[in-house]
């Protein structure tokens, strides 16, 4: 993506404009492969369709999604509750072990 091939150094003007890099004005400082992620035990699915290729258990539970396509029918097609938020809400939250949000992401 556009995101992953900005470069990592900061100016000036990147700094002043989002300083804490919230808006991912620059690329990441820290790049993981997926063996370290995998290790760590996230698991990335990439555009597939939960209907068709069943990847959740049948028990139920909260999921979070930065897709607002998923936040919508994913309650029906899966019968998880589902959390909207950003990718870095999902991320923060994974690591968490709890919902997390950043209201200030959403603010226009």
């Amino acid at each position: 993506s556009a995101t992953n091939r900005q470069s990592s150094v900061v100016t000036p003007e990147k700094l002043a404009k989002d300083a804490d890099n919230r808006l991912l004005s620059r690329g990441s400082r820290l790049r993981l492969d997926a063996e370290v992620l995998r290790e760590a035990g996230v698991e990335i699915i990439v555009d597939t369709c939960v209907v068709v290729t069943p990847i959740l258990p049948a028990s139920g539970g909260v999921l979070m999604t930065n897709s607002g396509k998923f936040a919508h029918y994913g309650p029906s097609n899966t019968g998880y509750e589902v959390l909207y938020g950003s990718l870095e809400d999902c991320v923060d939250s994974a690591v968490a072990g709890r919902a997390l949000s950043s209201p200030e992401v959403w603010a226009w």
